[in-house]
């Protein structure tokens, strides 16, 4: 029982941090995270996928290619609805 709970643990840690540098458009690490076999179909708290998440936070203003970018590796990593 144990393992279970450290292993759900790991698998929001993370949902957690591909949501997180979805939103502030961290293209290196978020190919590093799907790399890692991160699910970018994994929902946080509120349900929101990491794409709804990067939606959401629209950095298209500030840095609209790096949120081309991250959006396109949740495309191509299976992201899907």
């Amino acid at each position: 029982m144990y393992i279970i709970c450290l292993l759900y643990a790991y698998y929001i840690l993370i949902i957690c941090l591909l949501h997180s540098l979805s939103g502030v458009t961290q293209v290196d690490a978020v190919e590093a995270l799907l790399a890692a076999g991160a699910d970018p179909n994994g929902r946080n708290a509120f349900g929101w996928s990491a794409l709804e998440y990067n939606l959401e936070r629209n950095d298209m203003f500030y840095r609209p290619e790096k949120a081309i970018k991250v959006r396109s590796l949740l495309f191509a990593a299976g992201m899907g609805y």
